[in-house]
């Protein structure tokens, strides 16, 4: 053991094992959170609504729906704020629900899964106030710009009960 000891001391010290180069950093993965970056949302998607007020009237539709806003990366892990409005429009009316909210993402790579909890806000059919609930997938092409994919489940209460469904793509561009 002595003797293979002092052969690898004499190889190392005549330079014969190999080492990395004066210079050479070893790489890690890209890091592609969204810590301390603001953000712009657009997503184009659909939205089921129930909507019944407090005689028990009620009505149920599906809506194209067109929601932007901003967010704000916050954690070390880049988890966001965000605050959105939705735009919906079934059979000529038009609807808008406000959200704000909380995103937690889990992973730092390309691919990453996130759950959104929102305060939700239905002004038209409305007024209401209640939650979302959402999951989804997001690629990030780099740290500036990523798509996405989700749905989600809301409820609120006020004139009447708000509920509905949602599945939407988007996208996400990031500035420092």
């Amino acid at each position: 053991m002595r003797r293979y000891l002092a052969c690898m001391l004499v190889l190392l010290a005549l330079g014969a094992v190999p080492r990395p180069a004066d210079g050479y950093q070893f790489e890690e993965p890209p890091n592609l959170d969204h810590r301390d970056q603001w953000g712009l949302r657009a997503e184009l998607g659909s939205t089921l609504v129930a909507a019944t007020n407090l005689r028990g009237m009620g009505r149920n539709l599906v809506a194209g729906s067109l929601e932007l806003g901003v967010s704000r990366g916050v954690s070390d892990s880049g988890h966001e704020l965000s605050g959105r409005a939705r735009t919906l429009l079934a059979e000529g009316s038009l609807g808008v629900i406000l959200l704000a909210g909380y995103r937690v993402y889990a992973g730092m790579e390309h691919w990453k899964t996130y759950a959104d909890l929102d305060i939700a806000l239905p002004i038209s059919p409305g007024p209401a106030a209640g939650v979302r609930l959402g999951l989804g997938v997001m690629f990030d092409f780099n740290r500036h710009l990523g798509v996405s994919l989700g749905g989600g489940a809301f409820a609120a209460f006020g004139a009447g009960l708000v509920s509905g469904f949602d599945i939407a793509m988007g996208a996400q561009l990031r500035f420092d």
